[in-house]
């Protein structure tokens, strides 16, 4: 394997300060490498490469479906062309196009995401997040671009010696947006007066219900006692299709019935919606839909 792309692997598998979109990213950008330098001397060898690549992406994060999701895309891709393509270099060309096409998908999809979430936001609102989510910073950025004056409420979401809360106060407070920082025990006292809660996404499982960091599942609790209405962010490439689910460590399970909405950039989902959409997709691709 190549070196760069082995550095990318180690990345992903390690890193705890980006969120399940940066990753994926990465993800991509690991397959794009390994098409455009994999040594192979036919066809075959290099599938066999690239489907390698992609296995390790996907274990590396588990809970973390966009990676999973973009490599079956790009190896479905990849193997069509095998068919009608007899030449490795043709074949190479193919991989390294298609990483690039759900590359520049994967940024629409999250641009669009971002502008959609920023007309919930409502001028004078309090709006509370936890954990540390790009995806959020931005759709509140794009908020403020639009002329909404607001304030952030972020939860300390303390982990494994890091406070992400602290994260999300740096990325805003610079474009002069009111920021407070609670600690995760404040979270049910400051609730009551909070307008809404949106929250980063890392999963939407095939029940609805989200994954996503602590204390992802408090807030949501707190919410619904103070009758606040939760969104959760996520591209629908984060929709876990196959396999079990499993939670990483310092990361939520947060049942539907907690969840208001999902906002994703093909439009505004209730859990119910987001269930069936995953149910969509598994017809699609001709898969039956099995319990999470």
């Amino acid at each position: 394997m190549d070196s760069e792309v082995a550095s990318i692997l180690q990345e992903i598998a390690a890193d705890r300060s980006h969120g399940a979109s940066w990753l994926s990213r990465r993800a991509l950008e690991a397959l794009r490498l390994a098409a455009e330098r994999a040594e192979a001397d036919s066809p075959r060898t290099l599938l066999t490469a690239l489907v390698m690549v992609a296995g390790r992406l996907s274990e590396a994060r588990s809970s973390m479906p966009g990676i999973a999701n973009y490599s079956r895309r790009f190896l479905s891709h990849v193997r069509e062309a095998r068919r009608t393509t007899g030449d490795v270099e043709g074949l190479r060309a193919c991989a390294i196009g298609r990483a690039q096409e759900l590359a520049r998908a994967a940024e629409k999809a999250l641009t669009d995401l971002v502008q959609l979430a920023s007309t919930i936001i409502r001028y004078g609102d309090w709006v509370l997040t936890c954990s540390y989510s790009s995806t959020v910073c931005q759709a509140l950025l794009a908020a403020h671009e639009r002329g909404k004056r607001f304030a952030v409420v972020a939860v300390e979401s303390k982990h494994g010696g890091r406070a992400y809360g602290e994260a999300v106060a740096q990325a805003l407070q610079h474009r002069d947006i009111v920021v407070e920082l609670v600690a995760d025990r404040q979270v049910a006292e400051r609730m009551s007066r909070v307008a809404r809660v949106l929250v980063g996404t890392d999963a939407i499982l095939r029940d609805g219900s989200l994954v996503n960091g602590v204390p992802t599942l408090e807030v949501a609790l707190a919410a619904e006692r103070y009758d606040v209405p939760l969104y959760s962010l996520c591209e629908t490439s984060k929709f876990h299709l196959h396999g079990e689910f499993k939670v990483e460590e310092g990361f939520q399970r947060v049942p539907p019935h907690l969840v208001t909405c999902t906002v994703t950039e093909e439009g505004v989902m209730d859990p119910k919606g987001a269930a069936a959409h995953i149910r969509g997709l598994l017809r699609a691709e001709g898969t039956t839909p099995g319990s999470t």
